[in-house]
């Protein structure tokens, strides 16, 4: 009988031991992963001085002398929305 509970009581610390294992390499699995597509969606990101300085391309508008609108010019209709 005393066999048993030791028997148990190794067969619980190693499986307690397995689980902190696969724990601790799950948790540097998702660190990795992560990481790795932190680095491969921020290449393509521009330098923040350059979003400083970003000047989209605006619209423009024809108006007549009455102050009314004839048409407008564009390759890309952005308009500017204050934040």
């Amino acid at each position: 009988m005393r066999r048993s509970v030791r028997a148990t009581r190794a067969g619980l610390r190693f499986f307690k031991r397995l689980l902190f294992l696969a724990l601790f390499l799950a948790v540097v699995a998702a660190s990795i992963l992560g990481l790795g597509v932190y680095y491969h969606l921020s290449r393509d990101l521009p330098d923040i001085t350059a979003l400083k300085d970003f000047r989209p391309s605006t619209v423009t508008q024809v108006f007549a002398r009455d102050g009314r609108l004839i048409g407008e010019f564009f390759a890309e209709k952005r308009l500017e929305v204050p934040l």
